[in-house]
């Protein structure tokens, strides 16, 4: 399992719940600069976490799944997240899909342009 844009890792710690590797992929490391101490002791050993731009790890590391959560460039990010696995989950993508009524009709709107 390959997490594209992570954040903090939460999302990544709970898939390394079930996942047998997960990479946790964030370009901007300050996002988790604040949590490295909790993720260090949460961290199990099947979690990895990488600092850079997705497409610097291409050819590096795979996986049988990679996701992304984003509301913009959505294009980019399925782009590079099928270099990585056959399987490319957008999160916000099947959550909008799923239920669109939830969703503000602007917000659904303008998805399909970012």
């Amino acid at each position: 399992m390959i997490e594209i844009g992570g954040g903090i890792g939460l999302l990544s710690l709970h898939l390394a719940r079930i996942a047998r590797r997960v990479y946790c992929i964030e370009a901007n490391p300050l996002w988790s600069l604040s949590f490295v101490e909790l993720l260090m002791k949460a961290k199990p050993a099947n979690a990895s976490f990488l600092f850079g731009a997705a497409d610097e790890f291409v050819g590096t590391i795979s996986g049988d799944v990679a996701l992304f959560c984003t509301h913009s460039g959505v294009g980019p990010m399925t782009s590079v997240a099928k270099k990585f696995a056959p399987e490319v989950i957008d999160v916000y993508g099947e959550l909008v899909a799923a239920n669109p009524s939830a969703f503000d009709p602007f917000a659904r709107e303008a998805r399909r342009f970012v």
